[in-house]
């Protein structure tokens, strides 16, 4: 992906990785990228 991304003249990539997943984020963090910012991912209001 990065290789891509410089080929096309980007110079930012972003891979959201759930928080749940230390596999990926290890996997990412190897290959050099690190958190920019946590996510949440948005769930409905629970009804009574």
């Amino acid at each position: 992906m990065a290789t891509e991304a410089v080929r096309r003249g980007l110079t930012r990539v972003f891979v959201q990785v759930a928080a749940s997943n230390p596999s990926a984020r290890s996997l990412y963090r190897r290959a050099g990228l690190n958190v920019a910012w946590p996510c949440a991912h948005w769930r409905p209001p629970l009804v009574d």
